[in-house]
């Protein structure tokens, strides 16, 4: 105990004075903010290596906060950016992609999510239709009906389904919806979609609605876009998970 701080000391260890004994030099007001330092750092210990994500943890055994190096929780890089619902899986402008491009590529893609939501802003070097597959499989497994409100009895499958007009004059942009990408079940994968054309090369405008299916049971992993003729000559395709 310090000079001048020879009382009891606190339910904490802070020193105190004995106003009896104690000389009124401020030696004992000095031990008094030492020992409060101390006992501050210790009730919260900083992370040895902190991280993006990192949160102090409540350790009962020693009473005090754990930090990165000795048991802290971690908070999912991705929640930091994203609305947990909405996870960005892959970006083309992100990863870079050059164009004028005859097809785009996701690459593999995590299999961590409930659905997959694609969102596409593209445009083309000439009048054709936006395609797309899935797992680079060009076989004639894809069936697909567009129109607002269709029924349709007849089944001609297609190398590929083709979402939306595509021009140089205006891009063309749409959604996709793979429910349950991710899980091999059942003998068919669906896909759900809607799109729009301002001009489809003739001045026309188009609004698609999209059902469609890949006929196969295997897990999604990449999604392929391309045209039926030309090629791509920019825009933005955005590929999310769904938590």
């Amino acid at each position: 105990m310090a000079t001048d701080a020879t009382g009891t000391p606190t339910s904490l260890g802070i020193p105190t004075y004995n106003t009896s004994v104690d000389a009124p030099s401020g030696n004992g007001f000095n031990a008094a903010m030492l020992e409060i330092d101390t006992l501050i750092k210790a009730r919260m210990l900083g992370p040895t290596s902190p991280a993006d994500g990192d949160v102090p943890v409540w350790d009962s055994a020693t009473s005090t906060w754990k930090g990165s190096g000795s048991g802290s929780k971690k908070i999912p890089a991705a929640s930091l950016d994203t609305p947990p619902a909405l996870i960005k899986l892959w970006d083309s402008v992100e990863a870079g992609v050059t164009f004028p491009a005859a097809s785009i590529t996701t690459p593999a893609l995590s299999a961590a999510y409930k659905h997959l939501r694609i969102e596409y802003n593209v445009a083309a070097s000439t009048a054709a239709f936006l395609t797309f597959r899935v797992n680079g499989d060009s076989g004639a497994n894809y069936y697909a009906i567009q129109d607002i409100n269709a029924v349709s009895t007849t089944v001609n499958p297609g190398t590929q389904l083709s979402l939306v007009h595509i021009s140089s004059l205006e891009s063309s942009s749409g959604t996709l919806v793979i429910p349950n990408y991710s899980t091999a079940m059942f003998s068919q994968r669906q896909i759900l979609g809607h799109a729009f054309s301002q001009n489809d090369g003739s001045g026309n405008m188009h609004l698609f609605i999209l059902g469609g299916a890949w006929n196969a049971s295997a897990a999604i992993s990449t999604l392929t876009f391309g045209t039926t003729a030309g090629n791509i000559t920019g825009g933005r395709i955005t590929v999310y998970g769904e938590a």
